[in-house]
């Protein structure tokens, strides 16, 4: 009697482990699992643009921000005063284009002035050419007496040297006003230049104030009021929670089978009762082996067969509950389905 029951009762042994031997089996034969994987997200720093003692700080660690909600002050007394004193010169800058401006009209009236003052020396001269002309005639014919050709002679000098200066004015008035027009694109180049020293001082007084750059949860904060900071120097991070993916790293031997879009049952080693659903998103370009520093040349003659990693990036539904629970970080173990 004993022995039938001994006999029995391995009878179910075996046939219990029969049947979840095949279940294991049917199960490694529809499912790639591994426990080489976390959750990953997004982690934005918040850097400083300039440097600057800390006058504020509205945050504390863990706290949820929003999207452009003010982080940080930064003192702006100095950068205020860099502001002033860029303003200033920009409208020195303005007033040195008014004063120029005026001198361009004032070389461009002269110029005109110049041009028509030639138009009577420029008459005179033809009528003394005429009057030279004529009693040229009239003295080859002896009409003339020497005398009187002398005195046409001496005008006609007279009206072609009076030409000669009004026509050198003309060239004068135009000297100075090019000069002029040279001296105002100075003064326009010298006021977009002091512009641009006054955009740049606003930008670097704009910098004093600190905003979020993305939705998320304040971590790793590393400053108080009253610190001197640097440019580029880290204040915090944020963590942005909704938007987080899981990293599986599968053996090279398991990728068949894994593709894009298969479902995947996630578990979380901080939640043992809880599975989060998701989706295969993409598949590594490479094993992780080539992007270490490094990396294996098995062309050396030194080789070891060693089985490779390749990161598989999850996509997380983004239900409320995951958003919640999930943080970049948690050890989690992954169970693809294959199609």
């Amino acid at each position: 009697m004993r022995k039938k029951v001994i006999y029995s009762i391995l009878v179910v042994i075996v046939l219990a482990g029969s049947f979840f031997g095949w279940r294991y089996y049917r199960f490694l034969t529809t499912h790639i699992e591994t426990d080489d994987a976390q959750v990953d997200g997004n982690i934005v720093p918040v850097l400083s643009r300039v440097g600057s003692f800390v006058s504020k700080v509205n945050v504390i660690d863990n706290q949820l921000v929003k999207e452009g909600e003010l982080l940080v002050v930064l003192d702006s007394a100095d950068l205020y005063a860099r502001v002033e004193q860029a303003g200033a010169a920009y409208a020195s800058a303005q007033s040195a284009i008014v004063v120029t401006r005026s001198a361009v009209d004032d070389a461009k009236l002269a110029q005109e002035l110049a041009a028509t003052a030639v138009e009577s020396p420029k008459t005179d001269l033809w009528k003394a050419k005429k009057e030279f002309e004529r009693y040229s005639d009239l003295y080859n014919q002896k009409l003339a007496t020497p005398q009187q050709l002398d005195n046409v002679k001496a005008d006609l000098e007279r009206a072609q040297t009076q030409f000669t200066v009004a026509q050198q004015r003309v060239k004068s008035a135009e000297g100075q006003y090019r000069t002029a027009l040279s001296h105002l694109r100075v003064a326009e180049s010298n006021a977009a230049v002091k512009l641009k020293d006054l955009e740049y001082a606003k930008l670097q007084l704009s910098y004093t104030k600190v905003y979020a750059p993305v939705a998320g949860q304040v971590s790793k904060k590393t400053i108080q009021p009253g610190q001197l900071i640097q440019a580029g120097q880290p204040l915090m991070a944020l963590v942005q929670s909704k938007e987080i993916w899981v990293t599986s790293n599968y053996k090279e031997t398991q990728l068949e089978g894994m593709n894009v879009g298969n479902d995947v049952d996630i578990e979380v080693d901080a939640y043992p009762n809880q599975t989060f659903k998701g989706k295969v998103e993409s598949v590594g370009g490479a094993t992780g082996a080539k992007f270490s520093l490094l990396p294996p040349d098995n062309a050396s003659g030194n080789f070891v067969k060693v089985v490779q990693r390749v990161s598989i990036r999850i996509a997380i539904d983004p239900t409320p509950e995951a958003l919640a629970l999930l943080k970049p970080g948690l050890s989690v173990r992954t169970i693809v389905s294959k199609k």
